[in-house]
């Protein structure tokens, strides 16, 4: 079966629900309030300089750090209340390489496909499938350290996508790429929005990445700035993002 049928749901109408979230380190407050809701198959980038609370508010949507206060709903379940439940819908790609790199593409995804617990017999189908969405089908017998950023970068995408999960998260997932890497890779996860209906949280702080059509929630000093597309934001403001980020910077 194909991933695409996989992931398709049409009952799911909400990817992601956060409500009044918040988190301090000490007395220091990094999130501030934050409300946000994203329908499943929507691409959406959290756009904020560094410091701003982007892998905060990352790591508390994947419980990799405790919630204090607020509620955070993945297709309906809460993070809270059903974990479980909730973290079979999350695929997570974070900034730094994890995968092993002394295996093979092939052997990297053969063992996550493990651990998430595949039967043997749909482990090979699987993978195939991931390798496809993201163009890599031709590096499974190589080494992992014989792949260039943006190549691994496609593989650990397609590693967290053999859990078939609704929503996919990546922090600053194309940090020390090139730009020609960078823009190659971004067009693919758009159109991965779409073939597979997954949706997409993508936090930068790189304003070349984004389109004039893209969701864009501005994060800055732990609060959301704004919420609106691209192309809105620079209306609204009379100015490029690029320029909007540098105010808030100041």
């Amino acid at each position: 079966m194909s991933i695409n049928r996989i992931m398709e749901n049409p009952s799911v109408k909400t990817a992601l629900s956060i409500e009044n979230l918040n988190y301090s380190y000490g007395s220091k407050s990094i999130l501030k309030d934050i409300d946000l809701e994203i329908p499943s198959g929507e691409f959406v980038i959290v756009l904020g300089v560094n410091g701003a609370g982007k892998t905060t508010l990352f790591s508390l949507i994947s419980t990799l750090l405790l919630m204090q206060k607020g509620e955070v709903r993945i297709c309906g379940h809460s993070i809270l209340s059903e974990r479980t439940a909730a973290l079979k819908n999350i695929g997570l790609v974070f900034q730094h390489t994890t995968l092993d790199m002394d295996l093979t593409v092939g052997q990297n995804l053969t063992y996550f496909a493990g651990l998430q617990g595949l039967a043997a017999q749909d482990v090979i189908a699987r993978i195939n499938d991931v390798v496809n969405l993201v163009d890599s089908r031709d590096m499974l017998r190589e080494k992992v350290r014989r792949l260039s950023g943006g190549q691994r970068r496609r593989i650990e995408i397609a590693r967290a996508l053999i859990s078939q999960p609704r929503l996919l998260i990546m922090d600053e997932a194309t940090s020390n790429l090139d730009v020609k890497t960078k823009k190659v890779l971004s067009d693919r996860i758009r159109k991965l929005s779409k073939t597979a209906n997954t949706t997409i949280l993508w936090s930068t702080h790189r304003v070349e990445e984004i389109n004039d059509k893209d969701r864009v929630v501005i994060l800055h000093q732990g609060e959301i700035y704004d919420d609106d597309t691209s192309e809105g934001l620079r209306n609204k403001y009379g100015k490029p993002l690029e320029t909007i980020l540098m105010d808030l910077s100041r």
